[in-house]
């Protein structure tokens, strides 16, 4: 009886100890499937991604992804102004885009900040990838 009692006890500590640490914004980000980069006009490339954001609060949460590299601009598709319901899921799509000039690697880590009502909340990793230009000897 002690035992079953001790076991149950631990299982609603660790219950409630994920209740406490669970975080109220879940974001996903992923390049598009099927397509590696673009050139633009004026030396610029840009790569296409997927986002996935899920809202676990009982509020309406206004998001938005910045890049911590200033060298990256960011261009969403679609309405400019992610808002998420409450308990709610959300996909979009947006642009990373850079000079071709500043690549120096193929595929480079790129590090998205998650704003949550204005506030840095997270920071998701992903991967640009373009063209590395060739500098004439």
């Amino acid at each position: 009886m002690k035992a079953y009692t001790a076991i149950l006890t631990l299982l609603v500590g660790i219950f409630v100890a994920l209740l406490l640490t669970r975080t109220d914004l879940a974001a996903t980000v992923t390049r598009f499937r099927g397509m590696t980069y673009q050139e633009r006009e004026g030396g610029m490339v840009s790569n296409l991604y997927e986002v996935t954001f899920i809202n676990k609060t009982f509020q309406e949460q206004a998001i938005a992804l910045q890049p911590e590299d200033p060298t990256l601009r960011l261009e969403v598709v679609g309405d400019q102004r992610w808002v998420l319901g409450e308990q709610s899921k959300f996909e979009g799509r947006f642009f990373l885009v850079r000079e071709q000039e500043a690549i120096s690697r193929n595929q480079e880590d790129v590090v998205l900040l998650l704003l949550q009502n204005g506030e840095v909340i997270d920071r998701l990793k992903t991967s640009f990838v373009g063209p590395v230009k060739r500098t004439e000897p």
